[in-house]
């Protein structure tokens, strides 16, 4: 069979400066654009350590859209009672609290996640309702009695045992107060009522 024989030239400069010229423009292509970085970043919710020189960084869907952020985020920070039904503020801000997702669903609905320093809002109709906690490790739920015109808080306490963080229910108690909701990030549900 016959032997192909290819020589080898030399690249030389011109041809090292195309190829160069290529692999960047390649780059750029693969590279998120600054626009779409800054836009991922307004879209979510992060909160960022530095354990051993390292940063890491935990990060959940911003609840609503940028356009309607700021309205529902009043909205979520109302603590005035509603006539026909009860308002219900899950808190994330005790200091035991570890660096982890946290998902807290009610009765059965689709699980909000949350991040230490963070806290939800639901209004639940009168009678009783199911509160979970789910993450990594486990589960928690307790059962919750919500009046009509009630404002109620419950604390998800962390607790760092030997090689295991848990997670528990407070005992619910009255509306948490301006100061103490100032600081969190509100981190969800978002619906459009009332838009």
């Amino acid at each position: 069979m016959p032997t192909l024989h290819i020589p080898r030239t030399p690249v030389g400069r011109p041809g090292l400066y195309l190829m160069a010229a290529l692999a960047s423009v390649l780059a750029a292509c693969a590279a998120p654009s600054p626009s779409s970085q800054a836009q991922a970043q307004a879209d979510a919710m992060c909160i960022t350590r530095n354990p051993h020189g390292s940063r890491q960084q935990l990060c959940i869907p911003q609840p609503a859209p940028a356009q309607q952020r700021e309205l529902a985020q009043a909205r979520a920070r109302d603590l005035k009672p509603l006539p026909d039904q009860a308002r219900l503020f899950v808190l994330r801000d005790a200091w035991t609290d570890d660096w982890n997702l946290v998902e807290v669903s009610v009765d059965g609905a689709p699980p909000l996640a949350t991040l230490p320093g963070t806290f939800g809002q639901w209004q639940l109709s009168p009678g009783r309702h199911e509160l979970w906690l789910r993450w990594r490790d486990g589960e928690a739920r307790t059962l919750l009695q919500a009046d009509a015109g009630s404002v109620i808080s419950v604390d998800v306490k962390g607790r760092l045992l030997p090689g295991l963080m848990t997670y528990a229910w407070s005992t619910p108690g009255p509306a948490p107060s301006e100061s103490r909701l100032k600081p969190l990030g509100w981190a969800g549900p978002w619906s459009r009522q009332g838009d």
